[in-house]
């Protein structure tokens, strides 16, 4: 069945080895009777709040933890030609524990300025409580674009 399922939903062969998804058939295996799939909605009502939990938690882990970082950004189209633009944390921890958060992967309408992409930059420093004087090193692309936001945001 999971190679079933790997085959058919396009997922890597590592899959299997993904700790949820080994507690979910565990859980599964566990209950006696039916374990109805909840529907559309409610999965993704139940994701929204997961999500939400994770990022508490990750501004927790910021807010305790972070001292100094480096992010890492890139913007691309997908087929559709949608435009989208990520932002990675990387930070280390009094510990010496490496922490890597995806913040944010957004869709950016309209051209892709640098004064977009610095706006879009900021906002999302502004949103997770990132000060720009802990910034130690931006890792981007090459594009003119990212090159030309990072050079005048300094």
């Amino acid at each position: 069945m999971v190679a079933l399922w790997t085959g058919t939903s396009l997922r890597p062969f590592s899959v299997s080895e993904d700790a949820v998804l080994q507690e979910m058939v565990t859980f599964a295996t566990s209950v006696n009777g039916n374990l109805p799939l909840p529907s559309r909605n409610t999965n993704r009502s139940n994701l929204v709040k997961e999500a939400n939990e994770m990022k508490k938690k990750i501004r927790i882990d910021i807010e305790e933890n972070c001292i100094d970082f480096s992010t890492t950004s890139d913007m691309w189209s997908s087929r559709t030609m949608k435009a989208f633009m990520a932002l990675t944390l990387h930070f280390l921890t009094e510990e010496f524990i490496m922490r890597n958060y995806t913040l944010e992967v957004k869709p950016i309408q309209g051209k892709h300025t640098a004064e977009l992409i610095q706006y879009e930059m900021q906002s999302t420093f502004e949103r997770w409580g990132l000060k720009y004087s802990m910034l130690c090193m931006m890792l981007h692309d090459s594009g003119s674009n990212m090159v030309k936001a990072c050079n005048d945001w300094n």
